[in-house]
């Protein structure tokens, strides 16, 4: 799997400049991370978690808060709001943030964060990788700065890194970053979705309200996952 996903990004990022399917998600962030992914894709895929540490039913039921997120989304928006869908922009960036994004930050940045903080208790040390990560992960949007306003790019910074702590605890929790990218690119393809059919993308006060609110509810989710009874039967050495 990862050295066929390697393969097709690789192709499509020298096929980039010829209107290839991902050309939309060609972010500072992302011209950064992708062609690093998609080598470590090929070359060396195993120092990430592939295999399932559960069964597909239990780890396809943590991304539960995400599917109803998407279909709420994809109903509000097509029924109360009749907005006008780019789903090429959507599948592309769902795509490209699921499987770069993921690799990188949870996939390495976590497994090394890992590593880094061994010496502590089981709980602290996964506590302070997805933290870590999770942070790292939300700053490296100030490159979106390049292409929308400050205002914006903060609130982008503090949903990432939300964002990040539900990636990381999925992650954790059912021992295949595959799953990681599933949620991560479902959401990502959902906000680009209603975001492509918005005419005023212009952040409102009610708009930043819900996205905090938004933002609350994922990090309680995520605390809730990485309970410690649930901590105790993660295997971190095949994470790390």
């Amino acid at each position: 799997i990862s050295i066929t996903l390697g393969v097709i990004t690789l192709i499509d990022i020298l096929d980039a400049g010829q209107g290839s399917l991902f050309a939309s998600t060609y972010t500072p962030w992302n011209n950064l991370v992708q062609p690093f992914v998609a080598g470590q894709l090929v070359i060396d895929p195993s120092k990430v978690g592939w295999k399932p540490e559960v069964t597909i039913l239990k780890a396809l039921l943590l991304g539960i808060p995400i599917y109803l997120f998407v279909g709420f989304g994809l109903y509000t928006g097509s029924q109360q709001f009749h907005l006008d869908y780019n789903w090429q922009a959507a599948i592309a960036v769902g795509f490209a943030a699921g499987l770069f994004e993921e690799y990188f930050c949870r996939g390495l940045l976590l497994g090394l964060l890992l590593k880094a903080f061994s010496r502590h208790s089981k709980t602290s040390q996964i506590w302070l990788a997805v933290f870590v990560s999770s942070l790292l992960f939300g700053l490296s949007h100030v490159l979106n700065l390049t292409h929308q306003s400050m205002s914006d790019t903060i609130l982008e910074i503090i949903s990432a890194s939300v964002g990040g702590v539900f990636y990381g605890a999925v992650y954790l929790r059912t021992g295949t970053i595959l799953m990681a990218m599933l949620v991560h690119g479902l959401w990502d393809f959902i906000v680009t979705l209603i975001v492509s059919g918005q005419i005023n993308t212009t952040q409102t006060a009610e708009g930043t309200a819900r996205s905090i609110l938004l933002s609350l509810i994922v990090l309680l989710i995520s605390i809730f996952y990485l309970r410690k009874s649930k901590i105790r039967t993660i295997q971190l050495e095949k994470l790390t």
